[in-house]
Parts: C-alpha cells; structure tokens; sequence
C-alpha cells in the first residue's frame, strides 16, 4: 500500500518548460480525460486504464491524482506498486500468507512501475493473467502504469497477458510522450 501524495490540483503546468507546448498540451487532455473518469466512476464502460511512456512523464503522478479523486467514491481501494504486489503473489504461492483475495476484489487497485518488478517463475506471468483475467470478467476497475512498450508487455508477460491488458473494448491506453520531466 502507497501513501496517495498527488490531487489533480497538483497539476502545475509550469513543469513543461518553455518549447514543450507538445507535451503539455498532451498531459492537459491526459488530466482532463482522468478527472472525467474518476466523476464517472464507477459506471465507466472501460474498467482498466493504462498509462504508458518512458520515465519521468508523469504516470506515477497521475495515477496518483486518479486514485485520489476516485477514492473518494470507494473505500475499497488498493494503491501498490508492481514490485510489492508480485512479491505478494509469490508468499502467496510459497503458502506464507492464505490469500490474495483482498488483491483480487478491490474494487479499483492502481499497480504503480508495472515492468518493474523481478520475474519470477511460475508467479509473474501466471499470476498477471489471473489477475487481469478474474478483475476483468468481474467488471473491476484496474489501473497501471508502466514504461514498458506494448512489445515489451508481450514479450515480459506474454501475447494473451498483453492483448487483454491492452485490449481496445476493455481498456484506455494513454501514451505519454515528451522529455524527463525529472531532469
């Protein structure tokens, strides 16, 4: 579980810098898109969101921004990154803990650096497609962000993992694109 530090009220277009009115302009909709998600929520036609991109353009700050106003809707939130979550799935598997359950039935769970975690045998990519696939076929809102390419999804988690993650009636992918706002 992650402390939610960013509101959309943190948006601070002043980040962008001068001749950067591309990517500004790109996270402007970006934000504007997710403030509408989350008022909608959870009546959205869509119940996984995925922002894409590089480091340091802003997902972790907008899934973050997202979980915020969405939290707001629910209690029945959980916010954690990749690397916890599998390590999570792997004392499950390892019988150390009884269930991942609270993991599957949140009602909106936001998976942070998704690409980032250890592959580990017989965890990461199964326990990847049982999760999308029970929180999918439950009609539960999943989040993720990721600097992973729709290629690297493939080849990290597999074709079947990448194409119901990525999958057009099921989810809303955001590419994000621009400089390091980090450096």
């Amino acid at each position: 579980w992650k402390e939610l530090r960013h509101t959309f009220a943190d948006f601070d277009e002043s980040i962008y810098g001068e001749g950067n009115e591309a990517q500004r302009k790109l996270c402007r909709k970006v934000k504007s898109y997710l403030q509408d998600y989350a008022a909608a929520f959870p009546e959205n036609e869509r119940r996984t969101v995925v922002l894409m991109g590089q480091p340091g353009l802003g997902k972790t700050f907008f899934l973050e921004c997202l979980a915020a106003e969405i939290g707001k809707r629910t209690e029945r939130l959980l916010f954690i990154s990749a690397f916890d979550l599998f390590a999570v799935f792997n004392r499950f598997r390892l019988g150390e803990i009884e269930t991942v359950e609270p993991i599957l039935q949140a009602e909106a769970l936001f998976i942070d650096d998704l690409g980032a975690e250890q592959l580990t045998q017989n965890v990461t990519k199964e326990y990847m497609f049982k999760l999308l696939d029970e929180r999918q076929a439950a009609g539960r809102h999943t989040f993720f962000a990721t600097n992973l390419s729709e290629k690297s999804l493939k080849e990290r988690y597999t074709e079947k993992v990448a194409s119901r993650l990525l999958a057009r009636e099921a989810s809303l992918v955001f590419l994000l694109k621009g400089k390091d706002l980090r450096l």
